[in-house]
């Protein structure tokens, strides 16, 4: 499944995809893979995100491409738009796969993007997996425990911004310009339109030739931690509560906060602060034991032997 906004991006990544199903067919390599764009409507532009919708669909005719258009009621409420937006996209888009038997969501998430991302979340105050930036295939999980996990798929991570555009106008291709995209209201846009520009106006192209590569360095220092500690898991421990050995959270202190903030995340479905992970890290180096209450209602008991986490509806 393609998620399609109609902008440069997706309909490129569109056409990929169009192309190489055609390409399948006249080779006669057996039966391909199922193809569903998805245009998920914000309605946040009024008659724009209207015409956004009606271009998706038109393309996808002419590709034939199976189309589908959600609506994403964000409510009047506009704090935290981006992240909020961002959340029911994909769940809907997740609700769309599952329906149509998918479970691959190809994005148009490019190289440009995943710098943005970087900064974002350098400036937000996120730990290294998070600052990590965006990966080429990422794990989303579903809401229900009966559905299987759905890949995120990036395959033009390695393009940017321009050379996407550049061999769109080489071959031909219209695309939507989102015109909030301009707007210095979101932060995003703030970074795109003014922080890298001022870099490059101050530093000359090699200062953010040098943040990609700082993003590249951060990425493989966080691949190398997430392999070392991928052996480490909660055990199920009854019905509802999840445990892990304290023992095996013996490790060098980087690694074990790398372990620590994946376990949390995966249990809770948020990751944990900064203050959080210092404060668990303080208390396994002093074989404390302890009971600490988790964002969303979740605890951690830090008992003499095992870690044990426990859900809110557990403890009602």
């Amino acid at each position: 499944m393609l998620a399609l906004s109609g902008g440069a991006d997706s309909v490129y990544l569109l056409h990929l995809v169009a192309a190489a199903r055609m390409q399948s067919s006249v080779d006669g390599d057996g039966p391909h893979p199922k193809v569903l764009a998805v245009h998920v409507d914000h309605m946040l532009r009024g008659e724009e995100s209207c015409e956004d919708s009606a271009f998706c669909a038109r393309m996808c005719a002419r590709l034939s491409v199976p189309f589908a258009r959600r609506r994403a009621e964000l409510g009047s409420d506009s704090s935290n738009l981006e992240a909020r937006a961002r959340k029911l996209r994909y769940g809907l888009l997740a609700e769309e796969a599952i329906g149509a038997g998918c479970h691959v969501i190809l994005t148009g998430h490019h190289e440009d993007d995943a710098l943005e991302t970087l900064l974002l979340r350098w400036m937000r105050g996120s730990s290294l997996p998070g600052l990590a930036g965006l990966k080429a295939v990422n794990i989303l999980r579903p809401a229900s425990e009966t559905s299987k996990p759905m890949r995120v798929v990036r395959p033009l991570l390695n393009l940017r911004r321009e050379e996407v555009r550049h061999l769109l106008r080489e071959a031909g291709i219209e695309w939507r310009e989102d015109s909030s995209n301009g707007s210095p209201a979101h932060t995003r846009n703030r970074v795109r339109n003014q922080l890298l520009p001022r870099i490059e106006s101050t530093c000359g192209p090699a200062g953010v030739e040098n943040l990609r590569a700082f993003a590249s360095a951060v990425e493989g220092l966080e691949d190398e931690l997430a392999t070392r500690t991928a052996n480490l898991n909660w055990n199920a421990n009854g019905p509802t509560e999840r445990q892990i050995s304290r023992s095996s959270l013996d490790l060098a202190h980087t690694l074990q906060r790398r372990a620590l903030w994946r376990l949390l995340s995966e249990g809770t479905g948020r990751p944990p602060s900064h203050t959080l992970l210092a404060i668990l890290q303080e208390d396994l180096e002093k074989k404390v034991q302890a009971r600490h209450t988790l964002p969303g209602g979740w605890h951690l008991d830090l008992g003499a032997d095992t870690l044990v986490l426990t859900p809110p509806s557990a403890l009602a």
